[in-house]
């Protein structure tokens, strides 16, 4: 009997243990999230390399909290947060460290709700972002709040499946869209793209006409 008791007591710990344990480092991660945003903005550079450093550490679950604490623009609580976002994304150097960024800032870009919110997180992928952006980015190019950060963000990545995104937006979007796509796509010489803004400058729209043959020029 004695014997079955201590084997429950065993298995209750080995279950509960683990969950301790992630509960006690959630709340250790927080509080060091606290304790660098509590120091930004950061006095100077060499103060501001040493956050930077220190906000690597957190891991993606701490990043996570960071991107979580940027409110929309004029929201004072969200503004250590926004500082803390800065910081990751001017001080990243390596390929590896972008790469890391990169994916906090799409999933925070996911789930934000506020327009503002989503703007500033393009926004900072349009610095750091890779063709791993691409795909979230041009689904935004059908939101006439987001398409001109989307697009800039995709222009400045500017890979394959960048241009090929704007493009394939290009067909579906009112005049003043398609006019910054074809621009978009002018600048970039992009020979797939050759056909359609051909079809624009042959077209009846004046506007239309005059950026496509800009474009071919």
């Amino acid at each position: 009997m004695k014997s079955n008791i201590f084997n429950r007591i065993v298995l209750l710990l080995l279950v509960l243990v683990p969950f301790l344990l992630q509960a006690q480092d959630q709340r250790l991660v927080k509080t060091k999230v606290a304790d660098i945003l509590a120091l930004l903005p950061a006095e100077d550079n060499q103060q501001a390399s040493r956050l930077y450093k220190e906000l690597l550490t957190l891991g993606d679950d701490g990043l996570m909290l960071v991107t979580e604490g940027v409110q929309p623009n004029g929201k004072a609580e969200g503004v250590a947060s926004r500082y803390a976002v800065s910081l990751l994304t001017h001080y990243a150097t390596t390929k590896e460290e972008k790469a890391r960024i990169e994916k906090v800032y799409l999933t925070a870009l996911r789930k934000a709700n506020d327009t503002e919110v989503k703007a500033y997180f393009i926004s900072n992928l349009k610095l750091i972002g890779s063709n791993e952006s691409v795909s979230t980015l041009a689904a935004y190019l059908a939101d006439k709040d987001l398409f001109d950060p989307a697009g800039s963000a995709l222009v400045t990545i500017g890979t394959p499946d960048a241009r090929q995104s704007l493009l394939d937006a290009l067909a579906s979007q009112p005049e003043p869209t398609q006019v910054k796509l074809i621009k978009a796509l002018g600048r970039f010489k992009y020979q797939p793209a050759l056909e359609s803004i051909t079809r624009f400058a042959t077209g009846d729209n004046a506007v239309l006409r005059k950026q496509a043959l800009w474009a071919l020029a």
